[in-house]
């Protein structure tokens, strides 16, 4: 997965994002659909 990121960018699962919008402290965007090999 590190060769299909960008910089300075995370993934994360829609269990952590659920539990990080109940602090409404941080700002998560979507990144859309990312090509494996």
């Amino acid at each position: 997965m590190e060769s299909n990121g960008q910089p300075l960018r995370i993934h994360m699962s829609p269990t952590t994002k659920g539990l990080l919008d109940k602090f409404q402290t941080f700002i998560i965007k979507a990144r859309g659909q990312v090509n494996l090999k």
